[in-house]
């Protein structure tokens, strides 16, 4: 869904991927002005944030068309002192997935 989200086509002037970029970029901004995560998001959406710049990590890395989007959640996960997803990581959840289903 992260990869079909970047990739949606522009409609109406409105570009799905560049709105992302923007938002993950002005959170960028702000972390490295020192304001820290729970103080953006709340401490009820911040490990929403770290998983949701994680997955959108992941799905841009081998992506030409998306390295914008790498770069800026590399920036941020930095920032938050956060590890990128591994591929394993995505695997084993995964498979959680399909045998909680």
């Amino acid at each position: 869904a992260a990869a079909a989200y970047l990739s949606f086509p522009e409609e109406g002037g409105v570009s799905l991927k560049r709105n992302y970029l923007e938002i993950i970029s002005a959170i960028g901004d702000q972390l490295d002005a020192g304001q820290s995560c729970e103080a953006l998001m709340g401490f009820l959406d911040d490990p929403k944030l770290r998983s949701s710049v994680k997955l959108f990590e992941f799905v841009s890395r081998d992506t030409p068309d998306h390295q914008d989007v790498n770069q800026a959640c590399m920036r941020v996960l930095a920032l938050l002192e956060e590890d990128p997803l591994s591929r394993a990581d995505v695997e084993a959840q995964v498979q959680d997935e399909r045998g909680n289903s």
